[in-house]
């Protein structure tokens, strides 16, 4: 098992239950790293918490089986969906990482039952520090954290 950082493995970071093959190799490979890097942060700022991932890297099949958007960072390796359930609900991670002034692209609170985080866009590394909330009824996102 390839451990990109201390606690998040390139396994991890790619699991996927389609089936498809969902390798990342280059730049991918080095966006990923990143943001497993990235995820350390988060994960200090959570208390040294263990962060559950449920969707890293999406290569371009796996982002079309999954309703994946044609622009989503997680086929660039920028983005990760996760859950820290000893530290609290997705409402009180994104809260956190607010506050402590954790440094991102994306940030969505979704439907209430994980965190999206983006560190990036297809031309590189991005800090545009968006706020979203994607209502538990699904829709449109609405703009900031929303309980």
């Amino acid at each position: 098992m390839t451990q990109l950082t201390p606690h998040f493995s390139l396994k991890e970071m790619t699991t996927t239950s389609t089936g498809i093959a969902n390798v990342p190799t280059g730049q991918l490979l080095k966006n990923l790293t990143y943001t497993a890097q990235q995820l350390e942060v988060v994960r200090g700022i959570l208390g040294n918490n263990t962060i559950q991932v449920n969707s890293g890297f999406r290569c371009d099949a796996v982002n079309r089986a999954v309703g994946g958007v044609t622009t989503s960072a997680h086929s660039y390796g920028f983005a990760v969906d996760f859950v820290c359930p000893k530290f609290g609900t997705p409402y009180e991670v994104c809260a956190a990482l607010i506050k402590a002034g954790m440094k991102f692209d994306q940030l969505i609170h979704e439907k209430r039952r994980w965190v999206h985080i983006g560190f990036g866009l297809k031309s590189g590394i991005s800090h545009r520090q968006q706020v979203l909330t994607l209502p538990p009824q699904g829709g449109r996102y609405q703009a900031g954290l929303i309980k």
